[in-house]
This record gives C-alpha cells, structure tokens and sequence, in this order.
C-alpha cells in the first residue's frame, strides 16, 4: 500500500489579512495532492493485476488447446496402433488356420503314417514322463 505523504504550511497564526486561511488551504491542497497521487498508484496496480489476469487467462486457454492437441493426437495414434494389432492378430489367425488346414490334408492323405508319427510322440513323451516320476527323489520335511 503506497504510503501518503501530507505537506504542512507552517501556520502563521491568525494574521488580520487571512494568511492562516491560505496556510490551511494549502495543507488541504497538499493532502488531497497526495491522496490523488496515492489513487493513482492503486489505479496502476490494479491495471497491472489485470493484466496478469489477462495473461494467466490466455496462458490457462491455451494450455486447454495443447492438451486438446495432445489429446487428438494420441487418439489418432492409439486407433493406427489398435488398428495395426488388430491386423497383426488377424493375420496370426490365419496363419493358424493355415496350418491347421494343412495338418488334417497331411492326415487325410497320409493316415496310417500319421497314426505311426503320433504313437512314436507319445511314447518318447511317455518315456520322460514315467523317468521323471520313477527317478524323482522323495520329498522330504528336514530342514538339511
């Protein structure tokens, strides 16, 4: 707050052509002087507030344009991603189904060999699983 500086007329005392009116006078002059100056000092702080105001306002708006862009931008990059898994999902299925396709021409052309390829997997995959439960230690409680 900007501090009033009042200027003092020394009075004269009561001086019989009125010189202690003009003093007085002059006293109120200088307060109401330094009352305008101290107005005109609000006044310039206030524009000041509303000009910083203004510029957090425009700062706010346009900080709410580039998380829009931000926004769109990473929306449009999400959907091209969604859309190329998408794909790439769509294609991993076919080749799936391909393969699947393939597999039961090879059974359907080839059946007694398929049924011989079959038994051969099943009994070397027989044979791991009866080695591992017939070798496989006991488990035991001790602590060593």
């Amino acid at each position: 707050m900007p501090t009033i500086r009042a200027i003092r007329v020394p009075a004269v005392g009561s001086h019989p052509d009125g010189f202690s009116r003009v003093a007085n006078w002059a006293n109120e002059l200088g307060l109401a002087l330094n009352l305008i100056h101290a107005l005109r000092k609000v006044i310039r702080m206030a524009t000041t507030s509303d000009r910083l105001r203004k510029q957090a306002r425009k700062v706010t708006k346009d900080l709410h344009k580039m998380n829009g862009i931000a926004r769109n931008g990473v929306r449009k990059n999400l959907h091209k991603l969604g859309a190329n898994t998408s794909g790439y999902y769509e294609h991993g299925i076919g080749k799936v189904h391909q393969a699947e396709r393939r597999a039961v021409q090879i059974i359907r052309d080839r059946p007694i060999r398929s049924a011989l390829i079959a038994l051969g997997v099943g009994l070397v995959l027989g044979g791991f699983w009866f080695l591992r439960f017939t070798t496989a230690r006991p488990h035991t409680n001790s602590d060593a």
